[in-house]
């Protein structure tokens, strides 16, 4: 029997009502303005649901096709997607390089990395070969708005299922291809085989040092978005087949590199007619990423509260520089945690950690004021 709480980690809310969210803190309205770029969140049946600002990457051209794509099959690296030099993630990297064509669909597998709960990819979808008038569909639609389904990821024994996630689209000019940065959510499994992530767990705790793990990425239906006849279309894009990669992984490097450091901090927090506690333990480092997870803590609050909403309390990371970190607010797999991941542009050797929460203005509910609730500074080793 389904869990009529869990289930509302599946609902995102919708805040298109709230016209603009006003501050004085220049700091805080930057960070709202960044996150205005085009990437976009899963659309997924078994997705948990994500409060708060969603990871965004930058976008870049290539200008050399040889240097950067692989042999047979063109996927740009990972690396591109975040604006580095080529190589400079290898070392974190499994070079999936596989191709899979099915119906005219051509779906190449690029890099593949484990970051600290998240599974990054970067793929392309070849449709040179595409019957568009067999799917009614024009090439323009396919062009902007075709999507692979979320992923599902098996690790060694570790079943994530269905994963959520982000992915960033990346247009290749005079080419019939599309290519896709993907971040996969690994930090839940569905425990109760009832579809819905409910346990939270540390992947990188879990993989030993020094161990080949198979992997298995599989990618079941496309679907299209913005088409007049969207149900007839998407209902033909997922008779196309599944796609499914196999590759082995080593999380060794990527082990070698993490930095943990404590925090071990509780705030009282005391805002919208709501007292409870904010809970940081740890901030985690790895060469691609700054990741925070925080923990409410309430009375009389279960583990699927109705009103999810009502304790979130994002934070954002800023550098020893003051720059503000580029991510933000990752998914929860109860009310209670919040995961939070942020692009790390280069060595960061302090850290500062700063909690803000939305005030609904007394005479204007579509408007929202910004209230800073408190920084914590470490030392990055």
């Amino acid at each position: 029997m389904i869990d009529k709480y869990k289930l509302l980690n599946n609902e995102k809310i919708n805040f298109d009502k709230y016209s603009e969210l006003e501050t004085d803190n220049e700091i805080i309205k930057n960070i709202v303005k960044s996150k205005i770029k085009k990437s976009y969140t899963y659309k997924r049946k078994k997705m948990i649901a994500s409060v708060g600002l969603l990871t965004l990457v930058g976008l870049v051209t290539l200008s050399d096709r040889n240097t950067w794509g692989y042999v047979e099959n063109f996927v740009s690296h990972i690396e591109t997607f975040f604006n580095k030099e080529y190589d400079e993630f290898d070392k974190y990297k499994f070079e999936g390089n596989k191709s899979i064509t099915k119906n005219g669909l051509k779906f190449n597998l690029g890099d593949v990395i484990i970051d600290d709960k998240r599974l990054i990819l970067s793929i392309s979808l070849d449709y040179s070969d595409f019957d568009f008038e067999k799917y009614k569909i024009t090439k323009k639609d396919l062009i902007e708005g075709l999507t692979p389904s979320t992923p599902e990821v098996t690790i060694g024994d570790i079943d994530f299922g269905e994963v959520g996630g982000s992915m960033t689209p990346r247009y290749i000019k005079r080419e019939d291809k599309v290519e896709f940065l993907i971040i996969a959510d690994l930090y839940s499994i569905d425990t109760d085989s009832d579809g819905i992530h409910d346990t939270d767990i540390e992947i990188l705790d879990e993989l030993e040092k020094g161990k080949d793990y198979n992997m298995k990425i599989k990618f079941k239906d496309f679907f299209v978005d913005n088409v007049s006849n969207y149900v007839e279309v998407n209902s033909m894009l997922n008779n196309i087949g599944e796609f499914e990669f196999n590759t082995t992984i080593n999380v060794s490097n990527i082990l070698n590199d993490l930095k943990v450091v404590e925090v071990n901090k509780v705030f009282d927090i005391n805002e919208n007619g709501m007292e409870y506690k904010l809970k940081i333990d740890e901030i985690r480092i790895t060469p691609l990423s700054v990741n925070v997870t925080t923990e409410i803590i309430a009375d009389n609050m279960n583990d699927y509260d109705l009103d999810i909403a009502k304790y979130n309390t994002p934070v954002y990371v800023l550098d020893e520089n003051g720059e503000m970190l580029l991510g933000g607010g990752g998914g929860l797999v109860s009310s209670r945690y919040y995961h939070y991941f942020f692009e790390l542009k280069g060595d960061i050797k302090k850290a500062t950690v700063v909690a803000v929460v939305t005030v609904q203005r007394e005479d204007d509910e579509k408007h929202f004021d910004t209230k800073e609730l408190f920084r914590v500074e470490v030392d990055i080793p």
